[in-house]
C-alpha cells in the first residue's frame, strides 16, 4: 500500500466538529483546507451534532468536539451518547477554552470500544499541534477499522464454510446429481448473493447480519 494512497485515504476521512463558535468551526475548515483534507463538516448545535453521527455514523472518523455547546448538551453529554448508540470506531478530540483539569480526567476516562477519547486540548494550542493529533488520531482509527473488518470477514469465511459443509452434506446424501455438476455452481450462487447484499446493505451492515451481531 503506496504511501500516497494511506495520505489520501487519511486527508478524505470523515471529520466532525462541533462547536458553537462559528467563526471558530470557520477558522478550523481553513485549516483543514490549507493541509489537504476535504471531508468535514460542521455542527454548531447538540440536536444537529446528533443529527448528523446518527444519519453518518460510518463516515465519521474523528470529532473535534467543544466542551461548552448549549443549554441541552455538554461535550462530555455528547461522547456519552456515543459510547451508548456509536457502532463504527471513532475518534474524539477535545478542544475547549475552559480549562483542564476535573473535565480532562472525565474526558480522557470516557473511551470504550467503538470511541476513543484521545485528546482534551485548550484552543489555545497551536494549529500545528491540532492538526499532529487530527493525523495521528485518524491513523489509529483507520486501523482499529481495517482490525475490526479483518476479523468480520475471518468470521464470514467460517460461516461461509460451515453452510459449504453442510451443502456437501446434503448433496452426498440426497442430491447426488449435484456431485457430477460440482459444487462451484453452488459457490457461485453464495458469491452473487453476498455481493448483491454487499450492494443492498453495505459491507457493515452485511456483516453483522450475517454473524449475528
Amino acid at each position: 500500500m503506496s504511501e500516497k494512497f494511506v495520505n489520501n485515504k487519511i486527508k478524505s476521512s470523515g471529520i466532525l466538529i462541533i462547536d458553537d463558535d462559528v467563526d471558530y468551526c470557520t477558522t478550523i475548515c481553513q485549516v483543514l483546507t490549507s493541509q489537504g483534507y476535504t471531508n468535514f463538516t460542521t455542527a454548531t448545535r447538540s440536536a444537529e451534532a446528533l443529527s448528523i453521527l446518527s444519519a453518518r455514523g460510518e463516515d465519521i472518523y474523528l470529532v473535534l468536539l467543544d466542551l461548552k455547546i448549549d443549554k441541552e448538551m455538554s461535550g462530555i453529554d455528547i461522547v456519552k451518547h456515543m459510547l451508548n448508540i456509536h457502532k463504527f470506531h471513532v475518534g474524539i478530540v477535545m478542544i475547549t477554552a475552559w480549562g483542564t483539569g476535573v473535565y480532562a480526567d472525565e474526558f480522557l476516562k470516557l473511551g470504550s470500544e467503538y470511541v476513543a477519547t484521545i485528546e482534551f486540548m485548550p484552543k489555545s494550542s497551536y494549529y500545528s499541534y491540532l492538526l499532529h493529533e487530527i493525523e495521528e488520531a485518524l491513523i489509529l482509527i483507520h486501523k482499529k477499522r481495517l482490525g475490526y473488518l479483518y476479523m468480520s470477514a475471518e468470521s464470514l469465511l467460517q460461516r461461509m464454510d460451515s453452510i459449504g459443509l453442510k451443502l456437501d452434506q446434503i448433496s452426498s446424501k440426497q442430491f447426488g446429481f449435484l456431485h457430477q455438476l460440482g459444487l462451484d455452481i453452488v459457490r457461485i450462487i453464495l458469491i452473487a448473493a453476498a455481493v448483491v447484499g454487499l450492494l443492498h446493505f453495505g459491507i457493515g451492515d452485511l456483516i453483522r447480519r450475517i454473524i449475528g451481531k
